[in-house]
């Protein structure tokens, strides 16, 4: 009996210590099942079609969109593009002087623009597409585009040597001139200094419409043109 009962203690501890690996196994069989993979960043190959430095100019973000990591070819004429973790602020200003033009190899695929940002420390931001972007720092307004005037020319323009002296802080506009000379569309440039004095070089009669009085413009030197009522001559 004392044999039976020493058997059965035995066996009772060993149950235990078998079982007890199967527990561990089964938990690391059940968690690595729910463990997803890592989905690879995509990569796209572009031809480089252009690249640009331009003069340093303030960009904020329309919304929270992507930037993308940019790796060059050694030669240049290829660009690898994947999108980067870290998404656009829209809390921030970003700056930028490099701009570069990449084209897919997609049939009719558009040529696209990326900016090389920076954020206000100076340091590189990432690329991101320039529709994402608008221009000003975070909080400007978009200056309105200035409104131009269509002129019908009564004269020929003629050349002149007057020396003027503007009256007011009246406007002077850039003119571009149709090819056959009988319109031109002034486009506002800056307002004159009153009391200025000024050299002219042109002259023009125009008028803003059929029924309007056809009045003098006058070119300014690094100025504009102008309508001559915004001066007198100078003394």
């Amino acid at each position: 009996m004392k044999k039976i009962n020493a058997l059965i203690a035995t066996a009772a501890l060993a149950l235990p210590l078998a079982a007890a690996p199967l527990a561990p196994a089964t938990t690391l069989i059940a968690n690595a099942a729910t463990v997803k993979k890592a989905t690879p960043a995509t990569t796209t190959t572009y031809t480089l079609k252009k690249a640009t430095s331009i003069k340093k100019t303030a960009y904020h973000a329309k919304k929270a969109g992507d930037k993308y990591k940019i790796e060059f070819a050694a030669d240049r004429a290829t660009a690898k593009v994947s999108k980067s973790k870290t998404k656009l602020s829209t809390k921030k200003t970003y700056t930028t002087s490099k701009t570069i033009e990449l084209l897919s190899n997609k049939k009719g695929a558009k040529e696209v623009k990326y900016l090389h940002l920076k954020n206000d420390k100076g340091e590189f931001a990432g690329w991101v597409k320039a529709s994402e972007m608008t221009k000003g720092a975070l909080g400007s307004k978009t200056p309105a585009k200035a409104k131009a005037t269509k002129l019908t020319l009564t004269k020929k323009a003629k050349t002149i040597k007057k020396a003027y002296t503007a009256t007011k802080k009246g406007e002077f506009a850039k003119a571009v001139f149709a090819k056959d000379g009988k319109t031109a569309t002034l486009t506002k440039a800056g307002t004159l200094t009153s009391g200025k004095k000024y050299d002219a070089t042109k002259s023009i009669y125009a008028k803003t419409s059929t029924k309007a009085t056809a009045h003098e413009y006058v070119l300014l030197k690094d100025a504009g043109w102008t309508l001559a009522t915004n001066l007198k001559a100078a003394k």
